[in-house]
């Protein structure tokens, strides 16, 4: 199926060994990061390819089991020895972490927030691929940096 794909190892890129159609001239890059996700991905066969996963095939000769995670966390930087495959957990968990207070564990209690004994609650926030994401919300700070140390852990 990929036999008019061929792969640069030295750029990460994919490239037209033939003409696939007018706008597919044989020698051009492949792909396009036009995807809301940010991953370089192009059309084949009426069917949606990422870039990653198929140089990750061309290069083992199978299809990668878990997720393929860039290890420069550069989704654009495709070179085999930047990619690894592991599980999504994994991949989560192997992001700097950091948070909206020092050590990236809790911002303390949120005063409008209140379990429903009235007591303050903590909550754990954590950027993650450059998203905040919200670990949950604690009735202690303890808690609430357990809950930091788990993701942290590899």
């Amino acid at each position: 199926m990929f036999e008019a794909i061929g792969y640069n190892p030295e750029t990460g890129e994919l490239f037209n060994k033939v003409r696939r159609s007018p706008n597919a001239p044989a020698g051009a890059v492949v792909g396009n990061a036009n995807c809301k996700n940010g991953y370089l991905s192009f059309m084949l066969g009426g069917k949606r390819y990422y870039n990653h996963r198929v140089i990750w095939y061309l290069h083992h000769g199978e299809w990668p089991e878990h997720t393929i995670d860039h290890i420069d966390g550069n989704k654009l930087n495709n070179r085999i020895e930047n990619l690894q495959t592991c599980p999504s957990q994994l991949t989560w968990r192997r992001e700097t972490l950091k948070s909206t207070s020092t050590r990236g564990t809790s911002d303390g209690p949120d005063p409008s927030r209140r379990d429903k004994w009235g007591e303050h609650r903590y909550h754990a926030i954590a950027t993650l691929k450059g998203r905040k994401v919200l670990l949950g919300w604690y009735t202690t700070e303890a808690r609430a940096k357990k809950a930091i140390k788990r993701v942290e852990e590899p």
